[in-house]
């Protein structure tokens, strides 16, 4: 059996989310982010499926953090990210920012 060990790297990606994709065979859950006109499919934690069902739309704009690593036999680069959340833009964030400090 062959066994290379891969070293993780972390990404930091933002993007467009398309969906949600499921693998009925390993019962790994994708979320389908694209960046640069380039889908990518992320796997995510289990305890995040819910809330990422219920929070976000195709085509709202994300952000997430994770780490990669590269599958030596299919010599493809896997995704797996560790937190997932909506970019605000600016504007919202100012506007937030006023509402709390206001609010006080």
């Amino acid at each position: 059996m062959y066994s290379n060990p891969s070293f993780p790297w972390i990404f930091n990606l933002d993007g467009n989310f398309l969906g949600i994709a499921e693998d009925d065979s390993s019962q790994d859950n994708y979320i389908v982010l694209e960046v640069d006109e380039e889908p990518l499919s992320i796997r995510y934690p289990q305890q995040l499926c819910d809330r990422l069902r219920q929070r976000l739309q195709p085509g709202d704009r994300i952000q997430c953090i994770g780490r990669s690593h590269l599958d030596f036999l299919s010599k493809v680069v896997k995704l797996e990210a560790y937190q997932i959340w909506p970019v605000t833009s600016p504007a919202h964030s100012i506007l937030a920012k006023s509402l709390v400090t206001s609010y006080r």
